[in-house]
């Protein structure tokens, strides 16, 4: 974030070339990584708009392009120029002849009009660039139209860049269409609280608190030009002042209101200027909404117009939502005050109170009857009977004076909700403890008591657990995730799904973490909170295996977090960027874990320091003290579980073998882990290959991948490969849960075949290793058609997957091929289809204990049941060719598990033999052998209870079968 050089002359009269407005401004900031990645896309569009309201940082953001770029770009500032047409061409050309000199060395010093100038650049190479700034101050004008022209003309080998505070007026449609236009907008110019730390300690040289940061970049709603005002109205004050001016910052302010006035409200109309002040009272605000509040029509062009001129006013979706900029708002209240007078201001907030109620938005009818000063209906509305409010977002609280909360229990009890969310888990204790201290009825001192107890039950271990997820989040966490995460995904609640998919990530399953966390965010019933967390969830995991566009998801899981008031996941998302590859990631997750600390939050703690562990030791930073702190910290909560993940990072850095075998009580969960975080860490600084099951991961891991492997499997050390000898993995497939093809480790987009296509695709993967016969497929797929009809379309469904796979970069030697009379899908030999891997693994457990090896049987056994993550095909449903497959599967997966736990039960490893039973006769109910083994394992453990309840499950599935 910088200003513009404040040296440049005044608008030049007509006709004259007004030099100081060509060339790269000069600009004192930070370079961001993250907006730098989008703007890299600048050059995969001929056309690219930078669209956002007035200090947004859109030149800042361009002019780092500009400098960092090893092409030619061209500049133009239009703000000061002639905005004729002639003018602006003249401008154009002198711009790109600055820039372009040696592509184009006969450009004309005076051009004769913009046709002239586009027939010139018709001969321009591929490789160059063109940035137009503030294109807005041209709107209306003969310059406006010559810019239309230019845009449309241009040949695709320039690269335009546009930078508007205004929608523009020029035909855009036709570049759109051809997938060749990138539009940026305020959402993607806005500083994170991450980006604004760096600003302060870069660029301002100024340290802030962590906490203090993140309040800031709130209160700005991470807009740039009010960070730098808070920068210049903070110099020289103290740390307590400096959290004082951090409350005042907002519209309220005296340089912040000057400088909306001035570029806000001052270029509106009186209608516009008084629509907004009517309706700043809600944050939110639809076209019938605010119709109903001033009660007159009209008020949906008038948002159309305020989003379109880019006034702080976002469109937020498709049905006409828009959301007011926060600092823009509460200016807009101020205003409202001067104008109507605490009285009828007033009344127009307790007007949109009881709109808001009557529409069951009670969170933000609480914030308006707040501002209202009606803390009578805040009382009513407050009350925990209202189901409405057990919605995280809870910030109307801070509207209500401390003096009325601590006098009331409902609002005490709000507050401490809010401070769960939060993680400020202190605040929260203390002020339940306030809350049931004021005595207002049995019913109310329950509901106090059970509150206070579920959070005791995750920060002492020693707590008794009412809470059925909760017991069985708090034991997966312990011991077993992935047994854990199938009972909670068993349950019927969105929020459990969440805690399963956290949980399979511990156990390393990062496809069905990313399917839970999928299913949890498709339910409609699913709070804010949980869809913060599921979002970031899913995230973590595809930071994890490498997946195109992670950071992206992380950026919009922590924007999702912080604007839904879900604090404790907004911090978990910082800490993840740990996993990023953009600079001061691990010392994010560092200052996250101090001001978990500070609020008395020993999970955000332990978890923020693993992240970072975790990202040290990918990039190759000391990584033992964070893993040190953070095995500690999940140690003091009984995490053995997540201490193995510790463990395995520890592992691959010192390649120690002993020190993982005595660190964790899960060897098989340790495996997958090891297989994820060995991906993770052996590609540094840029991301990991996307895999993360066994089949996929090992096969061409490097020495240290193969070291952790080997450790927690048992097997005798293996010499490493050297890499030059491994053939890249061209392609890859997995059928196992929902169908997924890779080309050197990138997801192909499969979404261009048509179904049937898609579908022989899905068909010759079950069975790579061999061919299948033209008149096997046309019964599959196309059974309504004559043979020569079948087999002419096999070639056609055929002929689109190789186009396709070709498109992805496929040699020919491999994908579909046709063998006589029968298709198959050809892999390299570095390629990996995870159903050939498991009946492989699979009968080499069978031949070892024929042969009588059960320890090779049990090892051969747990990497086969390591691939199994679902269903085949999961997706397609009953089709008649999935279904034999996919019980074939089935049952060569109860095998497996049969071999696994009567191992266990010969080492004496009773609850992972109970384990492998129960997560196996969710999907297997009959197998009569499982159940047999359960009892036996529980009764052997010495819990004859269990054994007995274990009993009357079996014969009650007995009695279904019978009857």
């Amino acid at each position: 974030m910088g200003g513009r050089d404040a040296t440049q002359p005044a608008m030049s009269s007509q006709g004259v070339m007004a030099r100081s407005r060509l060339g790269v401004p000069r600009i004192k900031a930070i370079s961001r990584v993250r907006v730098n990645d989008i703007l890299d896309q600048i050059w995969n569009h001929h056309v690219t708009v930078l669209l956002a309201p007035a200090g947004s940082g859109k030149t800042t953001a361009l002019a780092d392009f500009a400098g960092r770029s090893a092409r030619p770009v061209a500049w133009i500032t239009c703000s000061g120029i002639d905005d004729s047409s002639d003018g602006f061409v003249a401008h154009l050309d002198a711009a790109m002849r600055d820039a372009l000199r040696e592509a184009l060395p006969d450009l004309e010093e005076t051009s004769a009009g913009i046709d002239a100038t586009l027939a010139a650049l018709q001969r321009l190479p591929d490789g160059a660039a063109i940035v137009v700034d503030d294109v807005h101050t041209l709107a209306g004008t003969p310059a406006e139209a010559a810019l239309g022209q230019f845009v449309t003309g241009a040949p695709d080998s320039l690269r335009i860049v546009l930078g508007s505070r205004r929608e523009l007026d020029v035909d855009l449609n036709s570049i759109r269409l051809m997938g060749q236009l990138l539009v940026v907008g305020p959402e993607e110019l806005r500083f994170r609280s991450w980006e604004a730390e760096q600003l302060f300690r870069d660029l301002y040289e100024t340290w802030l608190r962590p906490d203090d940061i993140a309040r800031l970049s709130r209160r700005v709603d991470g807009w740039a030009a009010g960070l730098q005002m808070f920068h210049l109205a903070a110099r020289g004050l103290s740390p307590p002042d400096q959290r004082l001016l951090i409350d005042r910052l907002n519209g309220r302010a005296r340089i912040v209101r000057e400088y909306l006035a001035a570029n806000v409200m001052e270029p509106l109309s009186s209608e516009l200027r008084s629509f907004l002040i009517d309706t700043c009272v809600v944050g939110v605000i639809t076209p019938a909404f605010a119709d109903e509040l001033r009660g007159q029509i009209g008020s949906e062009h008038h948002l159309r117009e305020l989003a379109s001129r880019q006034m702080f006013t976002m469109a937020v979706d498709d049905e006409d939502t828009y959301r007011y900029h926060e600092v823009l708002r509460t200016q807009l209240e101020s205003l409202l005050l001067e104008r109507d007078g605490e009285d009828l201001t007033a009344l127009r907030y307790r007007t949109a109170g009881a709109l808001l109620e009557a529409r069951g938005l009670h969170h933000d009818a609480l914030r308006c009857f707040a501002r209202a000063g009606d803390w009578g209906s805040v009382r009513r509305l407050a009350n925990p009977s209202v189901e409405q409010l057990q919605s995280p977002n809870m910030a109307w609280i801070s509207d209500v004076p401390a003096s009325i909360v601590a006098d009331d229990p409902w609002l005490l009890l709000a507050r401490a909700r809010a401070s769960r969310v939060a993680g400020r888990w202190t605040v929260a204790n203390e002020s339940i403890t306030a809350a049931e201290s004021k005595g207002v009825g049995a019913d109310f001192a329950d509901r106090c008591r059970r509150e206070r107890a579920q959070i005791a039950a995750w920060l002492d271990q020693l707590t008794p657990v009412t809470d059925e997820w909760i017991r069985i989040a708090r034991a997966g966490c312990r011991r077993d995730p992935l047994g854990a995460a199938a009972l909670l995904e068993s349950g019927t609640t969105p929020e459990s799904w969440v805690v399963a998919a956290t949980l399979r990530i511990i156990g390393g399953d990062a496809r069905g973490a990313e399917r839970a966390a999928a299913r949890a965010i498709s339910a409609d019933e699913l709070g804010p909170f949980g869809i913060g967390a599921a979002l970031t969830v899913t995230a973590i995991i595809r930071l994890l295996v490498g997946a195109p566009g992670a950071e992206r998801s992380l950026d919009e899981a922590e924007t999702y977090a912080e604007r839904a008031g879900c604090g404790w996941v907004a911090r978990i998302a910082r800490s993840s960027l740990a996993l990023t590859n953009r600079p001061g990631g691990v010392d994010e997750a560092d200052r996250v874990h101090e001001q978990c600390v500070a609020d008395g939050d020993p999970w955000g703690a332990a978890i923020s320091s693993l992240l970072g562990g975790l990202g040290a030791t990918r990039q190759g930073q000391p990584a033992a003290g964070l893993l040190e702190r953070a095995d500690a910290g999940f140690a003091a909560l009984d995490a053995g579980a997540a201490r193995s993940f510790c463990a395995v990072v520890t592992t691959i850095q010192t390649h120690t073998e002993d020190d993982l075998a005595s660190a964790t009580g899960r060897p098989s969960t340790s495996l997958a882990m090891a297989d994820i975080v060995s991906t993770f860490v052996r590609q540094p600084g840029r991301p990991a290959e996307v895999v993360d099951d066994h089949a996929l991961s090992t096969a061409d891991g490097d020495d240290s991948a193969r070291v952790v492997h080997d450790a927690v499997s048992g097997a005798a050390p293996q010499t490493a490969v050297p890499p030059a000898a491994a053939e890249t993995r061209q392609l890859s497939v997995r059928c196992f849960g929902q169908f997924e093809l890779f080309v050197h480790g990138a997801r192909v987009n499969l979404d261009g075949l048509r179904p049937r296509a898609r579908a022989l695709l899905k068909l010759l993967a079950l069975q790579t290793d061999r061919g299948v016969h033209r008149e096997t497929i046309i019964d599959a797929l196309w059974p309504e058609c004559e043979t020569e009809a079948g087999i002419h379309n096999v070639q056609v469904a055929a002929s689109s997957v190789r186009k396709v796979l070709a498109g992805a970069g496929v040699d020919d030697r491999f994908g579909i091929q046709r063998q006589g009379e029968a298709y198959r899908l050809v892999l390299p030999e570095s390629g990996a289809c995870d159903v050939v891997a498991f009946r492989d693994r699979a009968q080499q457990a069978k031949a070892a204990q024929s042969r009588g090896d059960d320890d090779g049987a049990l090892h051969a056994a747990r990497r086969a049941l390591a691939i199994y993550r679902g269903e085949l095909l999961v997706e397609d449903g009953p089709l008649d060719w999935i279904v034999a497959q996919r019980s074939w599967a089935s049952a060569l997966r109860e095998a497996m598990t049969a071999i696994v736990a009567a191992g266990h039960l010969r080492r004496g490893d009773f609850r992972d033999a109970i384990d492998a039973c129960e997560a196996t006769i969710i999907e297997r109910p009959y197998a009569d052998e499982l159940w047999r083994l359960l009892v036996i394992a529980h009764r052997e453990r010495g819990d004859a209870a269990a054994a007995g309840r274990a009993q009357s499950r079996y014969e009650h599935v007995l009695a279904e079968i019978a009857g």
